[in-house]
């Protein structure tokens, strides 16, 4: 697996990332994110796509890739602050 954490702290420092980031990115009444299987095609895409639903997306599925999960929810939150979120 790519990207792998080095060992048990790293993994749940990780796993606490995803965690912060996808409540940053629900928060908001009305709010969806969704996670996708990962592309195995190695095609030039992104390995990881979250599509986030809510108010600053005007309720229109946005999606964001990033070779790893935290890289595309870093992405939308990104976006999402862009937007005037608090993300």
């Amino acid at each position: 697996m790519k990207n792998e954490p080095e060992n048990v702290v790293d993994l749940i420092n990780e796993l606490r990332n995803v965690v912060e980031l996808i409540n940053e990115l629900r928060k908001e009444e009305g709010a969806c994110v969704t996670i996708f299987c990962d592309n195995p095609d190695f095609n030039g895409e992104p390995n990881v796509y979250v599509e986030v639903t809510s108010d600053w997306t005007d309720f229109k599925a946005a999606r964001f890739g990033g070779d790893t999960l935290v890289k595309a929810l870093e992405t939308a939150a990104e976006a999402k602050k862009k937007h005037g979120g608090q993300a």
